[in-house]
């Protein structure tokens, strides 16, 4: 049913689909960093030194950058930390406004890779999913 589905969707039809696919999957879904592993992730427990619970991977709260096995170091002196932070903990609401400036920023610079026409149609469809995300991705139209 899928297959028909989508052998019926245009071409123009098929590039919105495929484009508002990479934004939920890879700017609005966290997910560990590591390439091999890439698990889903929706807990934060305080410590922005995070630990996979798939693969192990240590990777950082405010960045999401793989730092192998141990992420304080990194946590410590992350340049996307807002100044006056905790050198490790935050709480839930400061986890949540990193994470939505990343994704704003990345889903920015994807939207700045499509053609006006095809960004405006994905803009058009994302809205809902990104309203509290800033900046607001309406504003690449």
């Amino acid at each position: 049913a899928e297959l028909l589905r989508l052998s019926a969707l245009d071409e123009d039809q098929r590039r919105i689909r495929g484009a508002v696919h990479h934004i939920q999957e890879e700017i609005l879904t966290l997910k560990c960093p590591r390439p091999s592993c890439r698990q889903a992730f929706r807990t934060f427990d305080d410590c922005f030194a995070l630990t996979c619970s798939r693969c192990s991977c240590s990777f950082c709260g405010w960045c999401l950058a793989d730092c192998g096995t141990d992420a304080h170091a990194h946590v410590r002196a992350c340049d996307k930390k807002p100044a006056g932070a905790d050198l490790y903990f935050g709480s839930h609401d400061d986890f949540q406004k990193a994470m939505k400036h990343r994704q704003g920023r990345l889903l920015k610079e994807y939207l700045a890779t499509l053609d006006q026409a095809l960004r405006a149609a994905v803009s058009r469809s994302m809205q809902e999913n990104c309203r509290d995300i800033r900046p607001c991705p309406s504003s690449m139209e």
